[in-house]
């Protein structure tokens, strides 16, 4: 493991694994609110927006429109269209059923988790 990969890894488990568990965390004390609120809303777009984005990168990766570079600039490993399936289906239980939304996001990371570990260790 080179230099870079030390610091992808941090950037990784630093940065992305704590902000994606705050996430699964805030989705579910979002379902445990009796009478959804306003905010609702606005976090399933959010998240939504953030799996719609994730497949049009993957697909703009796949057409050449766009490097085959991750966020934290090293060589893709995943599949995003896995990974914003997975937080559009987030999204869609956001609006329908607020109390199970959280369970596809801590897949998510359980499997990016997974995804890296295999990647960089194995």
């Amino acid at each position: 493991m080179n230099c870079d990969d030390k610091s992808r890894l941090l950037r990784f488990f630093l940065l992305c694994i704590p902000v994606r568990l705050a996430i699964v965390v805030a989705a579910f004390f979002l379902g445990k609110k009796k009478k959804q609120a306003w905010y609702t809303m606005l976090v399933g777009l959010a998240v939504l927006a953030i799996g719609i984005g994730l497949c049009v990168f993957q697909y703009l990766r796949d057409t050449g429109k766009r490097e085959k570079v991750g966020f934290a600039g090293g060589e893709v490993y995943w599949n995003s269209y896995v990974h914003g399936s997975i937080w559009i289906v987030a999204a869609l239980l956001i609006f329908l059923a607020p109390k199970y939304a959280w369970i596809p996001l801590l897949i998510d990371v359980i499997l990016g988790l997974s995804l890296a570990l295999k990647n960089y260790f194995l």
